[in-house]
């Protein structure tokens, strides 16, 4: 177990020793085992051995608050009874159906849209009153037809594909790992 008050304690009798060690009044080896010796039963004695340091009691602060905050994060009783009643489901023709979510229509459509058609198909058809054209370049059913196609290369407003976007320069993974970095070091500054 580290305590910082005997470290600190023996780094100067350290630093004394290397100062003083030509002189007269040079400590031995055994005198400073002494020393050290004493100083630890004082401090056991005084119940101050394992004491944090004031840098370690801020660590130890700051962690109980992530942690009270974290714990604020919660959902309350009342919150989560009033989620359980809410119903969710929709009659249709005196039946419950299940509501669809924007996302799970999106879902539907991108399917079908993906869906090539079938060798000897038309590559034409209507659904939901829109007409659709199947589009090599887009490999999708899409409104508009593929001679129109700006994707295709022999179009007059054709544009070449950029190149896809450099990654952000810092993310929140490399911050928080930064910030880990300098709690580990305050940590073993102590």
């Amino acid at each position: 177990m580290q305590d910082s008050k005997f470290l600190r304690y023996i780094t100067l009798k350290e630093e004394e020793y290397f100062e003083d060690k030509n002189g007269a009044g040079a400590l031995t080896y055994e005198e400073l085992i002494a020393m050290a010796t004493n100083k630890y039963n004082a401090l056991i004695a005084q119940g101050c051995w394992g004491a944090k340091s004031p840098s370690e009691q801020k660590i130890v602060a700051l962690t109980s608050q992530m942690a009270t905050l974290k714990g604020g994060l919660k959902l309350s009783k009342d919150l989560i009874s009033k989620l359980k009643k809410k119903n969710t489901r929709k009659e249709v023709d005196g039946k419950k159906k299940k509501s669809d979510t924007k996302k799970e229509r999106q879902n539907r459509d991108e399917k079908w849209k993906r869906t090539p058609p079938k060798t000897g198909e038309k590559h034409t058809k209507k659904h939901n009153k829109t007409t659709y054209h199947w589009c090599p370049h887009h490999d999708a059913w899409v409104m508009h037809k593929p001679s129109k196609c700006r994707a295709n290369p022999t179009h007059p407003d054709y544009k070449p594909p950029r190149a896809p976007a450099p990654p952000p320069a810092r993310t929140q993974v490399a911050h928080a790992a930064e910030i880990m970095d300098q709690l580990a070091a305050l940590s073993m500054d102590l």
